[in-house]
């Protein structure tokens, strides 16, 4: 089996760091999210991955070819047009094997073996991760009928069930006939959602993998913070994580800051933030609260910024 990440985004709910900085190198909690991922295949034994790029991709290829392990291959998406276009992009990298695809946005504390162990006993089509959420709407959305999926919507306004599409997916080659027959959404782009829900109605293996453990979308500031929250408490971290050569200098930091390699923060409080390497942040007396600092700033005197993006 074979692994895909989709990396390819503009991370525009990011921006301005995203205009120059790609969204999956983003750090949680002092390491690279793309890095999560392509670990969590590793670990379930899935050495040949493959990462689809677009914005920044020279950038982002040439920081993934430095990663120590198995070589990360790479397909490129020329232009944003969905995640379904995003897979069919790498489709002479993957060839005819099955493979597990995840979202270079999402993290998650999926057991991926039994995943993979899923989709092999069943001898599936597709098997996809589906999590219960308290806001159905916002998600592509799975009816499901014991361990089959039955029925498919993306962003339903009227949902049929709260299992959300959770970002990971294993497919085997039929997938490939459904994306060369697949058209643009309503909203222009081919939707994975869709691609399933077409192998769903050709009567395809397609089977649902329940989660109900830990995930998250970090294409926002708040969900970048709460995953920075989350692998912060998984190493035992309250306050502050310092990246080698961090420095804090009369500053105070707490409630989960990530003060990432080389960076600087000084005369100030931090809350809940996270600082890209080599960032130097001059508080002047001020405090920073749940914000992503992408640059180097200095604060008015005593002012104070709370949940925005400075990049």
């Amino acid at each position: 089996m074979r692994g895909l990440i989709l990396a390819a985004g503009l991370g525009t709910r990011l921006r301005p760091v995203t205009n120059r900085v790609p969204k999956p190198l983003l750090p949680i909690a002092n390491k690279p999210t793309i890095h999560y991922s392509i670990e969590a295949l590793w670990d379930a034994g899935i050495r040949e991955i493959t990462v689809v790029t677009g914005h920044h991709a020279e950038v982002l290829e040439d920081a993934l070819s430095r990663l120590s392990g198995d070589p990360v291959r790479f397909a490129r998406q020329p232009e944003p047009r969905g995640l379904a276009h995003a897979v069919q992009c790498a489709e002479q990298s993957l060839g005819d094997e099955p493979f597990m695809l995840l979202l270079g946005d999402t993290l998650h504390d999926l057991p991926l073996a039994e995943l993979r162990r899923q989709f092999e006993d069943l001898q599936a089509d597709c098997v996809s991760v589906v999590a219960p959420v308290d806001n159905p709407k916002r998600y592509g959305i799975a009816v499901v009928e014991g361990e089959r999926i039955v029925h498919l919507e993306e962003k339903p306004s009227d949902p049929r069930s709260n299992l959300a599409m959770a970002g990971a997916y294993v497919f085997g080659p039929a997938i490939w006939d459904v994306l060369v027959e697949l058209r643009p959404s309503a909203r222009g782009e081919m939707e994975i959602t869709d691609a399933i829900h077409a192998m769903v109605e050709a009567g395809r293996a397609v089977y649902a993998f329940r989660f109900d453990g830990w995930w998250q979308d970090t294409g926002t500031l708040e969900g970048m913070l709460l995953a920075n929250r989350y692998w912060m408490e998984k190493q035992g971290v309250r306050d502050a994580l310092l990246g080698p050569g961090a420095q804090l200098d009369s500053c105070e930091a707490a409630d989960y800051c990530s003060i990432g390699e080389l960076a600087e923060a000084r005369n100030g409080t931090l809350r809940n933030c996270i600082l890209l390497p080599g960032v130097r942040v001059d508080l002047n007396g001020g405090t920073a609260d749940s914000c992503l600092i992408g640059s180097d700033a200095t604060f008015p005197r005593g002012g104070s910024v709370s949940l925005e993006v400075l990049g």
